[in-house]
């Protein structure tokens, strides 16, 4: 039987559980066709990003992003010879979203899903 006390201690658990994870949304991307020839883009300036869950990541200048599709939210950048993660609950590989210059959030390949953030963080892109 469940006493009071513990109704309150599930639901707070799963209230954080929810907040670590942030707002995690299935999205379906629309890759780039093949024939199309592929948009890298040049990092100019260090990128500070505090993600939703408190953690800090820094896109380095110099880093170098491909575009690989569009999601309702943006375009989605993989990184060049690299391999970028991002923090919550667990570590997990990510890969921009981009809408005009602003990263607005976070592409999930393992699952394609989508988790945006509260403040999108400007980019300066080489030109």
């Amino acid at each position: 039987m469940k006493t009071p006390a513990h109704v309150l201690a599930i639901t707070v658990l799963l209230m954080c559980l929810s907040a670590c994870a942030g707002q995690h949304t299935s999205s379906q991307l629309t890759a780039l066709p093949s024939s199309s020839q592929a948009q890298i883009r040049t990092l100019a300036q260090v990128a500070t990003i505090k993600l939703d869950t408190g953690f800090f990541r820094a896109l380095p200048p110099g880093s170098v992003w491909e575009v690989i599709g569009v999601i309702p939210d943006g375009e989605v950048y993989r990184p060049v010879k690299d391999l970028f993660t991002v923090e919550g609950a667990n570590i997990r590989e990510a890969y921009l979203v981009v809408r005009s210059d602003l990263l607005v959030g976070f592409y999930f390949p393992d699952d394609r899903g989508v988790s945006l953030m509260q403040a999108p963080v400007p980019l300066r892109f080489r030109r």
